[in-house]
């Protein structure tokens, strides 16, 4: 995994990139996907901002190559202080982790474990749990969110379970989902 920080030079308040830099930032996005990937035969697999500088993510499979393609691309932007490395993650942890678009780890869920039975009705599943308040309301939510969370990808909601925690937590509470093929 190679990564690329580019500091804003007029971040917003809320550290998110302003307009006034929006063509700059598309620019440098440009140049450095264009470099990377024929220098390192890297792919661009996302990118975050925050806190007034954005960090691109590729996966490539040269890295040796990386910093004179980086320090290539990045001639024609002066002004623009930037950070990179690179790692390895031949599981592509970062990505599937923390990249990886998931409308479950956005509401604030984790994924505890997956499953697989081709056998099965609904061969593919998926155990997720969230820490939040047991009330009715609370519940319900939560419950109507995944229920269609399930419809929305074809699949079944499995329904809910908890455990009363006193002290240390044994196992974490959680919901199941499955999928059809």
């Amino acid at each position: 995994m190679l990564w690329v920080r580019v500091y804003f030079k007029q971040p917003r308040p809320d550290g998110l990139s302003s307009r006034e830099e929006f063509d700059t930032l598309v620019s440098i996005e440009e140049k450095l996907t264009t470099a990377l990937e024929q220098k390192c035969g890297a792919v661009l697999s996302g990118r975050i901002s925050t806190d007034g500088r954005r960090k691109f993510y590729f996966y490539g499979s040269l890295p040796r190559t990386f910093e004179s393609a980086l320090a290539e691309s990045m001639t024609e932007f002066h002004g623009y202080r930037f950070e990179y490395d690179s790692q390895e993650d031949p599981g592509w942890r970062q990505y599937l982790d923390v990249l990886y678009p998931s409308v479950v780890k956005a509401r604030g869920y984790t994924v505890d474990s997956e499953s697989e039975d081709v056998k099965a009705e609904c061969p593919y599943g998926v155990r997720v749990s969230k820490r939040q308040e047991v009330n009715p309301e609370a519940l319900e939510d939560s419950v109507i969110e995944l229920f269609r969370a399930s419809k929305t990808c074809h699949g079944q909601y499995d329904g809910w379970e908890t455990e009363l925690i006193t002290g240390k937590p044994r196992k974490k509470p959680g919901w199941k989902l499955k999928w059809p093929n």
